[in-house]
């Protein structure tokens, strides 16, 4: 990722007729590949209680771990679609019409009420 933005800092610095001012661009795109910031959402209570570099240290944990945890989710998911279709397998095709229908209505109500939601906090929010 940080390559990418030297070389396109690079690909400016070459397409631009002054060049004085296109120096000053390569510094800074190369000072914000090599100062971003991790960000991330510090535990409950641990605000008032960390300093800046404690802060720093949490986000950097959390963002390695987000890589593992996410991977984990996606597994979780498709087992847990595995398993639905083997369980929708089980029934006959007139019963697995009717699941079929009974989900689609059911996702129907939800959608309608999480709008009913929306449209009462938009309206209280006013």
């Amino acid at each position: 990722m940080a390559g990418l933005g030297i070389l396109l800092a690079l690909a400016v610095l070459l397409a631009s007729p002054s060049f004085g001012q296109q120096d000053r661009a390569v510094d800074s795109a190369k000072k914000a590949s090599t100062t971003k910031k991790v960000r991330g959402r510090l535990p409950a209570h641990f605000s008032a209680l960390v300093s800046q570099k404690q802060r720093e240290a949490i986000y950097k944990i959390q963002a390695e771990y987000a890589v593992q945890l996410n991977k984990l989710r996606a597994q979780l998911d498709a087992l847990a679609a595995d398993r639905d279709r083997e369980v929708d397998a089980v029934l006959h095709a007139e019963q697995l019409a009717e699941v079929i229908k009974k989900r689609a209505d059911a996702k129907k109500k939800r959608a309608a009420r999480s709008t009913a939601r929306s449209n009462s906090k938009e309206s209280t929010d006013r």
